[in-house]
């Protein structure tokens, strides 16, 4: 398999209005095999601007195992996020997420019984009385479209620097116009050693900026 630390701004998978420059197109060009596999042996995505890791495998194998894996929640994933507004204590997310009928690029949640089920566990990080934005860390026990930034936002906490999920003023507020949003982490149990390992990826440069603003006392 192949562990990828992802840069903001990069599309995952070719898709409408976007065919070249991805990421995908990136892997087939250095591994040709990979046009054997599903989805260039893709286990998972993240947002085009958000950053972090994500994982690939490379044969038929791999890709079977870890994709069972994640199906069977035996993938961890810790994400870096920073939100607006004051997090200071532990707060599991569960509610069911399905595609706005209005506007299908984005996610809502939904009642039970409907759409997807899907929880978010959320831990606070850094906060600082003098500032109104927060790091958290959040581990995902579903990997849902847009999970983590529609699970924050419906309980008031949007991410800093989300265009789609947050309010106008709050974007415009912005101290960088993407989600604050990093896949920090990832452990697995390899499917060639059999054993548990774990990659992590340091927060990227512009987040790292933000959070030099929480610690500065920035408000909106």
């Amino acid at each position: 398999y192949i562990i990828v630390n992802k840069h903001p701004g990069l599309v995952v998978h070719p898709g409408s209005g976007c065919m070249d420059g991805t990421l995908v197109n990136g892997l087939l060009y250095r591994y040709p095999q990979l046009k054997l596999l599903p989805r260039a042996g893709l286990v998972h995505r993240l947002d085009k601007k958000t950053s972090g890791l994500l994982i690939v495998a490379k044969n038929d194998y791999a890709y079977t195992y870890l994709t069972e894996k994640m199906l069977e929640k035996q993938i961890e994933k810790r994400y870096w996020a920073i939100v607006w507004g004051k997090f200071t204590t532990y707060v599991s997310i569960e509610k069911n997420i399905s595609r706005d009928p209005v506007n299908r690029t984005k996610m809502i949640t939904c009642s039970e019984g409907s759409g997807r089920t899907a929880k978010t566990h959320c831990f606070p990080h850094t906060t600082n009385a003098n500032s109104n934005m927060s790091l958290i860390e959040c581990i995902l026990d579903t990997g849902r479209t847009h999970q983590i930034r529609v699970h924050l936002s419906s309980i008031n906490f949007p991410l800093v620097g989300d265009e789609t999920y947050s309010s106008r003023r709050l974007f415009l507020s912005s101290p960088i116009k993407r989600q604050c949003l990093h896949a920090r982490s990832l452990t697995f149990t390899c499917p060639d050693k059999q054993s548990l390992v774990t990659y992590n990826s340091p927060i990227p440069n512009d987040m790292e900026y933000v959070i030099g603003k929480i610690n500065a006392g920035f408000r909106k």
